[in-house]
């Protein structure tokens, strides 16, 4: 505000035409609202796409942590109790490939 007015009496003292000072000054008021309006409509978009790119960073950290602690257990688990599960192929996009039945631990 400071700034605002010692540069207007600047531009007074040096050009002298009071007029036109007040002519650019209402101009800058009237459209200080648009301006405004677009900094937060910008500056809420910028905050809205961190907000969810953080979230799901933190939502990706919370499902390896879960995968890393029960994802190996859980699936030995599961391989135990469904018959139909013999165990991994070794190349799982060719179905003749061959499966090999993990041993407990992991070990083939």
């Amino acid at each position: 505000m400071i700034s605002s007015v010692i540069l207007y009496l600047l531009d007074y003292a040096v050009f002298g035409n009071l007029h036109e000072i007040i002519t650019f000054m209402l101009g800058e008021i009237a459209f200080l609202p648009l301006e405004v309006l677009l900094v937060t409509l910008v500056i809420d978009r910028l905050l809205r796409y961190m907000e969810r790119r953080n979230r799901l960073e933190k939502l990706n950290m919370v499902i390896g942590a879960f995968f890393v602690e029960v994802g190996t257990d859980l699936l030995a688990y599961l391989s135990d109790t469904d018959p139909e599960i013999e165990g991994m192929r070794t190349n799982p996009f060719d179905q003749t490939a061959s499966v090999v039945v993990m041993e407990e631990g992991g070990k083939n």
